[in-house]
């Protein structure tokens, strides 16, 4: 009788330790999982752009040409026979491509040949930024900045939603002497705007 007691309790200690040890085996198993995580992609382009330039007294001495990079990131511009008091005037149509938000700052500014860099005063003004752009006058005689006074510049950095638009105006001045100018006289200014932006949550 002894021995059937002993037996049942061996078979039945036997079972326990056997579901102890699957059980154990079956949570212990490293499990491989593959997959793809899908990023947010951050991307400012320019869509369309506008360059002028306005001499002294109104009369047109230099001439501008623009060529947009094939990356849309960069405006390369070749500013012809530049005079004391010239302004050029560039007006730029960017959007946020990507997929999360991005900061707009002032955009990279070089010049070329680069002992020119300190006769240009660069300003910059952000207007925006717009689900869908405002109506732009075609009066290519006024400041550009003047014909969106309706519009408020915002504060910068300027936060540029995905499919949100932004205009940005920069005016470049040439502020050489007539001494400078005609030490200078006969040179081409090469001006590359670049854009410069970064995640809206990155400081």
């Amino acid at each position: 009788m002894k021995a059937n007691k002993i037996s049942v309790l061996f078979a039945a200690f036997a079972i326990v330790t056997s579901i102890i040890g699957v059980t154990y085996a079956h949570w212990t198993e490293l499990i491989s999982i593959t997959g793809t995580a899908n990023m947010g992609v951050q991307r400012v382009e320019i869509k369309c752009y506008k360059c002028g330039t306005f001499d002294c007294l109104c009369i047109k001495h230099s001439t501008v040409t623009c060529v947009l990079s094939e990356d849309k990131q960069t405006l390369n511009v070749e500013w012809k026979n530049v005079r004391p008091h010239s302004k050029l005037w560039l007006i730029l149509v960017i959007e946020n491509t990507g997929t999360i938000p991005v900061n707009v700052e002032p955009p990279s500014i070089l010049f070329n040949p680069e002992e020119m860099h300190e006769y240009f005063r660069v300003y910059t003004i952000f207007f925006g930024p717009f689900d869908h752009l405002p109506q732009i006058p075609r009066d290519e005689s006024s400041n550009p900045p003047d014909c969106w006074n309706f519009c408020r510049p915002p504060r910068l950095p300027v936060q540029l939603d995905p499919n949100q638009k932004l205009i940005m105006a920069s005016c470049i001045k040439f502020t050489a002497t007539c001494c400078d100018f005609y030490r200078l006289r006969g040179t081409t200014a090469e001006i590359k705007i670049t854009l410069n932006y970064n995640q809206w949550n990155l400081s």
